[in-house]
């Protein structure tokens, strides 16, 4: 069952309040200490860039992280990837019981004006307009266009979102454009997909040692 709790709703909007601001800060280099261009770790998981991306350390902080083109970092020996995006994560804290909420719920919550109002870069919900909502088995996706201005460019002002759960830690990451490089609606997905992925691949052996279910684990 795709539970709900009030805890669950303010750990979601602190989630969302993060992935929509201007830039996170710079990560303190302790126990989450830099590990490669393509690898680090974030509160306290496993990240890994999808091929053609590295991380943006100077960008990161010890609970979110944004992952960027290498070659837009001047990383020598890497190709543009295709799509050309960039995709941000955003660590919370643990989830008690089978997940962050029902369906119709989360539906609701990133339709309020609150849940805009965090999204907008402004803070400014009116600048926000959610195009979609699709519940997964373990993840709910949300289709977002942000017209506040972005320091990724325009082309991320229409982007996704994916909420969902890994090693027992809510976790929201979000894929758009980049610059001026807009990226269709399914190529958004997909790279979301690849990445929502190799995050679980990364964290598997965590998730197995804890014995947490994700969002609608109970269906599985």
């Amino acid at each position: 069952m795709f539970t709900w709790t009030s805890k669950g709703l303010a750990g979601l909007a602190c989630l969302v309040a993060v992935a929509g601001c201007d830039t996170l800060p710079v990560a303190q280099q302790k126990g989450d200490a830099k590990i490669s261009l393509t690898e680090t770790v974030v509160g306290g998981l496993q990240i890994r860039a999808p091929i053609g991306f590295c991380v943006d350390h100077e960008s990161s902080s010890s609970d979110g992280t944004v992952i960027l083109p290498c070659r837009s970092l001047g990383r020598d020996g890497f190709d543009w990837p295709e799509p050309i995006a960039v995709l941000t994560t955003s660590i919370g804290g643990r989830v008690s019981g089978d997940g962050l909420g029902s369906p119709e719920e989360l539906d609701a919550f990133f339709k309020s004006d609150d849940a805009k109002a965090l999204i907008s870069r402004t803070g400014v919900p009116q600048t926000v307009t959610v195009l979609g909502t699709w519940p997964q088995p373990d993840t709910f996706f949300v289709r977002v266009q942000d017209t506040s201005a972005t320091p990724f460019g325009r082309g991320y002002q229409t982007h996704w979102r994916a909420v969902t759960v890994i090693e027992g830690r809510a976790v929201t990451i979000t894929s758009g454009g980049y610059g001026k490089n807009q990226v269709s609606e399914q190529d958004g997905l997909k790279i979301l997909r690849t990445y929502l992925t190799q995050l679980r691949a990364a964290n598997s052996q965590n998730d197995a040692q804890t014995g947490k279910k994700g969002l609608l684990g109970s269906l599985r």
